[in-house]
């Protein structure tokens, strides 16, 4: 997640919508990874724990790459914007 954001966030953007965007990455991360451990833990209490850990093993990669996917699409459509070109009219 920091060499994406350290790389997707190198273009010409408000500091405001940069900040918005580590927020929303941060937040999500954390979201995507409660929501596999709740899997993962309901997965091996109502069946077993191989099979929760092959989910583990593989689900933990797709929904990261899902989120990482997602989470890009998102911030650069609708949260980051580019900051204001200033123009100076010299005569």
């Amino acid at each position: 997640m920091q060499i994406t954001l350290l790389i997707g966030l190198r273009g010409p953007y408000t500091p405001l919508s940069k900040a918005q965007t580590v927020v929303f990455g941060v937040l999500g991360a954390f979201l995507s990874n409660l929501f596999r451990m709740a899997f993962n833990t309901s997965l091996a209490y109502y069946w077993n724990s191989l099979a929760a850990m092959i989910i583990h093993d593989y689900f933990a990669s797709f929904i990261a790459l899902i989120w990482m996917v997602f989470f890009w699409w998102f911030s650069y459509s609708f949260v980051l914007e580019p900051k204001a070109e200033t123009t100076s009219s010299v005569a």
